[in-house]
């Protein structure tokens, strides 16, 4: 072994002269790499913040629970005071006489439009931190293609009034808040006693007469985006149409104050899977919701008697709220191709009819709708498309019928939108029911309706 080391001595003492200058080399890679990992980490540490930030900040704000109302007030003329009467006729030869007071260069429309009052209402969700101001837009037009597109293709045309509510002082981006304006920019504010809302009133400056819709744009950060936005076209349900006749109305000595509320359909709604279930559905609704009366879509359907249930069919693949209602082989729900005169609106009767002539109804969705209440039971608005315009299922003289929205005018008509789908003919789940007492022994019981019209309370044994 010593021969051996002897022999190999002078190379050996030549490697471990050698061996500190290369482990030195190796440290110092190895420290530089180190420090790099460290600084490239901090580094991507600080990027993952910022974009987290960046991210918690993209939060989009929406709104919910539009509501529009709108009145015709008496008009301020009617009196004694001075001014000028105006006959017109009404129909079957009968006249009213108006009183009349002009303002040279002002239209009769413009002026009387100071009648109008018209209210939007509604409820913020979440995403308000950022948001500084909102505008709230008034549209109005008579023209038939005064649509979405055309005014995107047009930068002249503008809204016909707006409203802006400021966050902070100055109209500024930040800042001193200004008190009053706090709740417009609270998430989830829903207070009813002090609601989110602002009034559009005529002052004489532009003309109520046409299709009204309104829009509320958010501002926020370096964007801005609407929250509502109301279509103006001649089909949307957004609209609130008043008349050149609404107007003349409100100057009658008798008018009284008349409000009507809208409640624009929500088009991005999809139906759940649970109520296209393979099983049979009733319908039903109601004009006056402190009545127990209620109506059978089957039994108020033109010559037809008697409850009776339905099954969905799904009428689409690519939509999921588009069914044929199945009253039994080969009969389903459709309208009859005569019309039929109602007071002063078309109505179009609803009739049973053969496959080959069905019809589809959208199931939109119902602001008395409760989706999680346990239950089955569902509110639904029932749509019909007939030519180009849209149609609701409503009850119009104990008559089941198919109106425009624009056309429903009348409270209870319009209550009668919202139906009550049940699976099978109980109406205790809903709102302003019967609440039957407990029998003599005790079990609970529910209020129903037999096949011949009936009603009472029975065991509830479902």
């Amino acid at each position: 072994m010593n021969s051996l080391l002897s022999n190999l001595g002078p190379r050996y003492s030549r490697r471990n002269n050698t061996t500190p200058i290369v482990l030195g080399f190796l440290l110092l890679i190895i420290a530089i790499a180190v420090a790099t990992y460290f600084i490239t980490r901090d580094d991507d540490d600080d990027d993952g913040k910022d974009k987290k930030d960046e991210n918690e900040g993209e939060t989009v704000p929406t709104i919910g629970d539009i509501n529009i109302k709108r009145t015709l007030n008496p008009d301020s003329s009617n009196s004694s005071e001075s001014g000028t009467t105006e006959t017109y006729e009404i129909g079957g030869g009968k006249t009213e006489t108006y009183q009349i007071e002009y303002n040279t260069g002002v239209d009769r429309d413009t002026m009387l439009s100071k009648n109008v009052s018209i209210d939007i209402s509604w409820t913020n969700k979440f995403g308000f931190d950022d948001v500084y101001k909102l505008d709230i837009e008034h549209w109005v037009s008579t023209l038939a293609d005064d649509t979405d597109d055309y005014i995107a293709s047009n930068p002249n045309r503008k809204p016909n009034d707006t409203h802006t509510i400021n966050r902070y002082d100055g109209g500024a981006q930040s800042g001193t808040e200004i008190p009053a304006n706090a709740k417009f920019f609270t998430d989830f504010y829903n207070d009813t006693a002090d609601p989110l809302s602002h009034t559009f009133r005529g002052d004489g400056t532009y003309t109520f007469v046409g299709r009204n819709t309104f829009r509320i744009k958010a501002y926020y950060r370096n964007t801005s985006g609407y929250l509502y936005h109301g279509k103006l076209a001649n089909t949307s349900t957004d609209v609130v149409t008043i008349t050149s006749d609404d107007l003349l109305a409100t100057t009658a000595s008798d008018w009284v104050a008349t409000t009507r509320e809208y409640n624009p359909m929500q088009s991005g709604f999809q139906l759940g899977q649970a109520i296209i279930a393979d099983q049979a559905y009733y319908a039903s609704t109601q004009t006056d919701t402190n009545s127990d009366k209620r109506y059978d879509i089957h039994w108020s359907m033109k010559n037809n008697t008697g409850l009776k249930p339905f099954t969905l069919v799904r009428a689409s693949d690519s939509t999921n709220n588009e069914f044929y209602f199945k009253f039994d082989d080969n009969k389903y729900l459709s309208y009859c191709e005569n019309q039929v005169q109602s007071s002063e609106f078309v109505d179009i009767d609803l009739c049973i009819k053969d496959e080959a002539n069905r019809k589809v109804i959208s199931l939109v969705e119902s602001p008395r709708d409760v989706s999680n209440n346990g239950h089955d039971e569902r509110h639904f608005r029932l749509e019909l498309t007939k030519g180009d315009l849209k149609y609701y299922i409503v009850i119009v003289e104990n008559k089941a019928v198919i109106r425009k929205l624009s056309d429903i005018d009348e409270e209870g008509i319009f209550k009668s939108i919202d139906w009550y789908f049940t699976l099978d003919n109980r109406t205790h789940h809903s709102p302003g029911q019967v609440v039957c007492p407990r029998n003599e022994l005790g079990q609970k019981q529910i209020y129903i309706c037999d096949f011949g019209g009936k009603c009472y309370c029975k065991p509830d044994t479902v």
